[in-house]
């Protein structure tokens, strides 16, 4: 999928982390589809939260409610 650049897995003391790097972050439409069908994918149970942070707002600690898109 030419929308997806990347995705790197974090395994954390308490929580895993997986970072879905898009190439476009002005589509929520896109990155919902993304997160979802990823989901799927995984099987994972729909108690897991998703959530895109946008990687600018990351990178500047400039975390708000508008940082994240729910999936």
């Amino acid at each position: 999928m030419e929308a997806i650049n990347g995705i790197v897995l974090s395994v954390r003391e308490k929580h895993l982390r997986l970072n879905i790097w898009c190439a476009d972050s002005q589509d929520i439409a896109l990155l919902k589809g993304i997160g979802r069908r990823f989901k799927n994918m995984c099987g994972f149970h729909s108690k897991f939260e998703f959530k895109f942070m946008l990687h600018e707002k990351a990178l500047k600690h400039d975390l708000d409610n508008k940082s994240y898109v729910d999936i």
